[in-house]
């Protein structure tokens, strides 16, 4: 009889060791979705600035002002410093440049580079994610893009990072892509970067 006491400890602890692994798993791959998540708000900052480099230098009715260019200049100061870059950052550079720096007009025609870049990802079959209704959400974007669409490069960017990116990322290592001339992203930093110093500079 005494040993019947321990059959329920037994099998609780027996069910312990089948769930921990199923538990831990789950929290492993939810970690992996957040850091996910974020990691494309990081490459949509990327994007956005790779649009304004493309705005600002072949359109001249929509070029930087100099004001405009020390703010710009500030961020990706702030950008370059930062080892580690993640969602909500890269999401308050992208309203801060959204409304507080872009005039209506700049803001409509990153607009509409940004849609039409997404359904050029979307005839691929690559367009997915928050990027594609970011510019529709505003009600910004219409069917007359003729300004143009995005490059062969920024369609076949992924919209995330690697895999083992992300697990060093939603461990809480460095992450920024944007410092990646290897990437779309990082080409358009580093672009709209020289960009801006040559304009400081008076070049």
């Amino acid at each position: 009889m005494r040993a019947s006491r321990w059959y329920p400890l037994v099998a609780a602890l027996l069910s312990l060791l089948l769930v921990s692994p199923a538990f831990g798993q789950a929290r492993g791959n939810t970690e992996l979705q957040a850091a996910r998540a974020e990691s494309e708000t990081v490459l949509d900052l990327g994007r956005l600035l790779g649009f304004v480099y493309r705005m600002t230098t072949e359109f001249e009715a929509l070029e930087l002002s100099d004001s405009q260019v020390r703010e710009l200049l500030e961020i990706l100061q702030q950008i370059r410093a930062t080892a580690r870059l993640d969602g909500p950052t890269a999401e308050a550079y992208m309203i801060r440049i959204e409304d507080r720096i872009l005039t209506a007009a700049q803001l409509i025609h990153t607009d509409r580079l940004w849609i039409q870049a997404e359904r050029d990802r979307g005839n691929d079959g690559s367009g997915t994610g928050v990027a594609q209704q970011r510019g529709v959400s505003r009600g910004a974007g219409d069917d007359r893009t003729g300004e143009g669409s995005g490059t062969s490069n920024e369609h076949q960017s992924d919209r995330t990072a690697e895999a083992g990116e992300l697990a060093v990322f939603a461990a809480g290592g460095d992450f920024n892509p944007l410092l990646d001339a290897s990437r779309p992203q990082g080409e358009s930093f580093e672009a709209l970067s020289a960009y801006l110093d040559d304009r400081i500079q008076g070049r």
